[in-house]
């Protein structure tokens, strides 16, 4: 087995393309203590229905019928419901990824050509664009503090 350790600890910047073409980004090297922190979190959220609703509501997931529909869904569509919450939870644990990871970015504007500043509200938005999130997760795992190669991986 061979461990790699990123002594530099400074973010490392890249450049994106595809739909995201002209953003720019910049990533910290993640520890494993800041991996097991975006997981606990992720799992908080998803265990707890009224934050999870709360987040879904202000990201516009919620279904066509909004929060009653959403509520019942465990029990008129198990499956939709099931389907559901695996993609939301592979969102979140973007999300909680890129707060972690994220120090800077450029590229993202309003309608009135004002940049977007990096807060939660706007991570949680740009990991809906599947071009985002996959390319940053990509460059967030380049970037691990702390990484395992060999047989016992």
């Amino acid at each position: 087995m061979n461990v790699t350790l990123q002594l530099d600890r400074e973010p490392v910047q890249f450049d994106l393309s595809g739909a995201v073409a002209g953003v720019s980004v910049s990533i910290r090297r993640l520890n494993p203590m800041a991996l097991t922190a975006a997981q606990t979190a992720v799992q908080q959220t998803m265990s707890n229905s009224e934050e999870l609703l709360i987040v879904l509501a202000r990201n516009r997931l919620l279904p066509e019928g909004g929060e009653t529909v959403w509520r019942s869904l465990p029990e008129t569509d198990l499956e939709a419901y099931l389907e559901a919450m695996v993609g939301i939870s592979n969102w979140l644990s973007a999300v909680e990824l890129g707060v972690r990871a994220l120090s800077d970015w450029a590229g993202f504007h309003d309608d009135q050509g004002k940049a977007h500043p990096m807060t939660r509200l706007v991570i949680e938005a740009a990991m809906l664009i599947p071009d985002f999130q996959e390319q940053v997760l990509a460059r967030i795992d380049e970037c691990l503090a702390v990484r395992l190669r060999g047989a016992a991986q």
